[in-house]
């Protein structure tokens, strides 16, 4: 734009301004035949009010003359920037008043929780105290406990004690067949070790053999079959004091005796000694009762070194595993083995211990 044009529209503006200037002037300030504005009408309407809300006019009239006063103040307060004008805001300033109003609107709103007749719904809580007599009766439910059968423990009553370390290999040795007029028993029981024997259920001598072998330091086990199971609680009353039963070579085959077996076992707290298919050691382990698998058999070659060699893997095995058992029926050229083994062998490598304490430990494996 040029400086002439420029300057035209400067002169313009001014005279606009002046205009409006002199139109404000006019209003603020009456002509000398006029009187001046009363400017304390705000204070007048807002005063008044303040008092009387106190009681009865809440509800009604406070809302609506809220639109009365904001349209006069909204001129006078923007376009008045004289010190005297301040003045006339000081007495408006009232206005806050209004919130001061609706402040004292709510304590009587508040009284609308004096619903509060919910406590009522309390009396029921009374009633439900009631059935407190109930716990009394819950109290004389327990008392007449019926007094606990003995329990019977035969693997612990009858055991050999174990004077060694659990701790390091264990090998158990077990024979078999005693009962059987041909074997030596006396030479048996003079083997010098905590040996097992298993004695033949239906032998005419099986309670007087049991008797010897507890004399003579050994755990004594009953052999038991199909047969012996159909009688096998008169069988395990009167047999003696043995530290549980042993199935062998598979003469304990259905399930429905092997169930009868090892409740019958664990009934009376006995152990289980399985030389067959193993299906009644996986019964016991999942009963929960002691047993112990039998390893290995070392009386297959009726030779005496054969018989020390059998001896030395199954102490091999001992130490592998932890515990062993191996058994064999033993006839006069196991004997030579089996002595010769142990007066050479036994409790250096591996330590010759009672068939129980094998079952106790491979029961916290």
């Amino acid at each position: 734009m040029s400086n002439f044009g420029a300057y035209w529209l400067g002169a313009i503006v001014g005279l606009i301004f002046a205009a409006a200037l002199t139109a404000t002037l006019s209003v603020v300030s009456p002509l000398p035949g006029e009187k001046p504005m009363e400017v304390a009408m705000a204070p007048e309407v807002k005063v008044e009010p303040a008092s009387e809300p106190v009681t009865t006019e809440v509800p009604a009239s406070e809302p609506e003359p809220e639109p009365e006063l904001q349209p006069a103040p909204e001129p006078q307060a923007t376009v008045q920037p004289e010190p005297q004008l301040e003045q006339t805001q000081a007495p408006v300033t009232p206005e806050p008043a209004m919130p001061i109003v609706t402040a004292e609107v709510q304590p009587e709103i508040a009284p609308a929780p004096e619903a509060e007749p919910e406590p009522e719904p309390e009396a029921p809580v009374e009633a439900e105290a009631e059935p407190g007599p109930q716990p009394t009766k819950t109290e004389t439910a327990p008392t007449p406990a019926a007094p606990a059968a003995p329990t019977i423990n035969a693997l612990r009553d009858n055991s050999e004690r174990y004077r060694g370390d659990e701790s390091q290999p264990l090998l158990s040795i077990v024979l078999i067949g005693l009962g059987d007029p041909a074997l030596n028993i006396d030479e048996i029981f003079l083997l010098p070790a905590p040996l097992t024997v298993v004695v033949d259920a239906k032998a005419d001598n099986a309670e007087a053999l049991i008797a010897d072998a507890r004399d003579a330091g050994f755990e004594a086990l009953v052999a038991v079959d199909q047969a012996v199971i159909e009688n096998l609680e008169a069988l395990l009353e009167d047999v003696g004091p043995v530290i549980g039963a042993a199935a062998l070579e598979d003469q304990v085959s259905s399930q429905a005796a092997i169930s009868v077996l090892t409740s019958g076992l664990a009934g009376r707290g006995m152990g289980l000694f399985d030389a067959s298919s193993g299906a009644a050691y996986r019964a016991a382990q999942a009963a929960d009762l002691p047993a112990a698998p039998g390893g290995r058999r070392f009386d297959e070659n009726q030779n005496s070194e054969a018989v020390y060699q059998a001896l030395e893997r199954a102490a091999f095995d001992a130490r592998r595993a932890g515990a062993f058992v191996v058994y064999a029926r033993p006839d006069p050229a196991i004997m030579t083995g089996l002595r010769r083994w142990m007066s050479l062998k036994a409790n250096r490598s591996v330590a010759v211990s009672p068939l129980s304490t094998v079952m106790r430990k491979l029961g916290r494996q």
